[in-house]
C-alpha cells in the first residue's frame, strides 16, 4: 500500500533520514518541526499516517496524537521517542497510537512499524468489503435507495462513470460494487490517485519506450479508477481521450499503440464542469467521462442511516478482534447521530472502529465515546447520566489508568475480577 504520510519532528536529520526511507518505499512524504506546523497541514491533507516525535518544544506528540484522534480518526499515528519507558508506550497506546518506535531505531524496524499499520487499514478496508453490502450503499434512507439503484444501472454498462463525492463519502466502495456487480467482476481493479502522479504522471499512467507499460496497462480486461482526475496534465488528459475514443492505449513516448480492455471510472470531488469552463479540464474529455454520472450522498443527507452503519461498523470491527458485535445504549447511539460528522462515512467509521477496538465490555455506553461527542445529547432534566452510566464511566477510567489489566482495576474497585467481568457484560 502506498500511503501519504506525515512526519512530524523538530528534529531536521530524522525528517530527512525517515522521509527518505518511506519515499524509497513508494510513499509519499509530508514533514513539519512541529505541533502546530502539522497541525495545518493536516488541514489541508488527507493522510493515512502520521509519524511523530513524542517530545518536542511546545506541545508535544500527545497533543498531536489527541489532535487526530478527535478530528481525523481514519488517520492512523505512529510514536517515535528517544526516552523509552513502559509508562510513554502505555500513554502513546491509550492516546491513540497504533504502534511505539523507540529510537534510534533500524531501517528495517521503521519500515515494518509502517507497514504493520498500514496492513492494519488494508485488512479493515478487505473486512468492510468482504462481505454484503459496501457501507456507502447501506442504508434505508431515499438516498441509499437512490445510490443503490444507480450503482445497479452502471454496473449493467461497460462505459466510463464519473462519481461526484464530497469528504469521505466513500466513492472509491461505489465504484467496487460497480466494478464487482458487472461482467468484469473478478478481474483487475486498479484505483490511481492522479494527485500522487508526478511529473510524468502521463508515462506513469500510459507507458512509453523507454519505461515499458503504464498503470493503465495493468487493468486490461478489469477496471481502472482515477482520483482526482482534474490534477491530470494536458498530456495525460489527451492519452485518457484517446483511450475512451479508440479503446487503444497510445504510450506517451514513441512507441506503438496498442488495443486496450479496460473501464475508466473516475471520482471527483470537485466541480469538473467549472473547471472545465476555465479552461482546465478538457471539455471533449468530460463528456466522454459523463456518459454515466452518480452522485455520491453526503452523510449528512441520509442521518436516518447512521445507527444502521454505526451497528455495520462495529461488527466489522470487532471481528477483526476476534469478538461478538458488542450493543450499543440508547444514550450512545443518540449522540452518535445527533453528531454532525464533516468527515462523512470515513469520519464516522474511524470513531466508531477506534471505539470498539478499545471496548472493554459487551456493549458501547456514552462514557465509551470520544469526550467530543457526549455533549451531543442534552443532560438536563430526565436525560441525567444513570448511575450504570456512572458506574462504567468510573470502571472505564480506572481499568484505562491501569492499561487494561482486569485483575488490577478490580483490587482497586474493591471487587472480585468475576465481578467486574459482570459489569463490563463479559461472560
Amino acid at each position: 500500500m502506498r500511503a501519504r504520510i506525515l512526519v512530524v519532528d523538530d528534529s531536521p536529520a530524522t525528517l530527512e533520514v525517515v522521509g527518505r526511507i518511506l519515499r524509497e518505499q513508494g510513499h509519499t512524504v509530508e514533514t513539519a518541526a512541529d505541533v502546530p506546523t502539522a497541525v495545518r497541514r493536516l488541514e489541508g491533507l488527507p493522510l493515512d499516517l502520521v509519524i511523530t516525535d513524542f517530545r518536542m518544544p511546545g506541545p508535544d506528540g500527545l497533543d498531536l496524537i489527541r489532535h487526530v484522534r478527535e478530528n481525523l480518526p481514519a488517520t492512523a499515528v505512529v510514536m517515535l521517542t528517544g526516552f523509552p519507558s513502559i509508562e510513554g508506550a502505555v500513554e502513546a497506546v491509550k492516546g491513540g497510537a497504533e504502534a511505539y518506535l523507540t529510537k534510534p531505531f533500524t531501517q528495517n524496524e521503521l519500515i515494518d512499524a509502517v507497514d504493520g499499520v498500514l496492513q492494519t487499514i488494508l485488512n479493515r478496508r478487505a473486512q468492510e468489503s468482504g462481505s454484503g453490502l459496501p457501507l456507502p450503499l447501506l442504508g434505508r434512507s431515499d438516498a441509499a435507495r437512490a445510490l443503490r439503484l444507480a450503482v445497479d444501472g452502471a454496473a449493467q454498462s461497460l462505459g466510463p462513470v464519473l462519481l461526484e463525492e464530497k469528504l469521505g463519502s466513500g466513492a472509491p466502495a461505489v465504484a467496487r460494487a460497480i466494478h464487482d456487480a458487472g461482467v468484469r467482476r473478478g478481474r483487475a481493479f486498479e484505483i490511481i490517485d492522479c494527485d500522487l502522479l508526478g511529473d510524468e504522471g502521463a508515462i506513469e499512467l500510459f507507458g512509453g519506450a523507454e519505461r515499458g507499460s503504464g498503470a493503465v496497462e495493468r487493468a486490461e480486461g478489469g477496471a481502472v479508477v482515477l482520483l482526482n482526475p482534474c490534477a491530470l496534465d494536458e498530456t495525460a488528459q489527451l492519452h485518457l481521450l484517446r483511450l475512451l475514443q479508440e479503446k487503444r492505449c497510445v504510450p506517451v513516448e514513441p512507441g506503438r499503440p496498442r488495443p486496450l480492455d479496460v473501464r475508466v471510472m473516475a471520482i471527483t470531488r470537485r466541480d469538473l464542469a467549472r473547471l472545465t469552463a476555465l479552461g482546465h479540464f478538457r471539455r471533449d474529455l468530460l463528456e466522454r467521462l459523463t456518459a454515466i454520472k452518480i452522485s455520491v450522498p453526503l452523510l449528512s443527507d441520509r442521518k436516518e442511516d447512521i445507527v444502521d452503519l454505526v451497528r455495520a461498523i462495529a461488527a466489522s470491527e470487532a471481528a477483526l478482534h476476534g469478538q461478538s458485535p458488542p450493543a450499543f445504549s440508547d444514550r450512545a447511539l443518540e449522540a452518535l447521530t445527533q453528531t454532525t460528522w464533516h468527515g462523512g462515512l470515513a469520519e464516522l467509521a474511524g470513531v466508531v472502529r477506534m471505539t470498539v477496538s478499545r471496548l472493554h465490555g459487551a456493549t458501547i455506553h456514552m462514557s465509551d465515546l470520544p469526550p467530543r461527542l457526549r455533549f451531543q445529547v442534552p443532560t438536563g432534566g430526565d436525560e441525567v447520566p444513570t448511575l450504570r452510566d456512572l458506574e462504567a464511566t468510573h470502571i472505564r477510567a480506572v481499568l484505562d489508568g491501569v492499561g487494561g489489566n482486569k485483575t488490577e482495576a478490580a483490587r482497586i474497585l474493591g471487587i472480585d475480577r468475576k465481578t467486574l467481568r459482570a459489569k463490563l457484560g463479559v461472560k
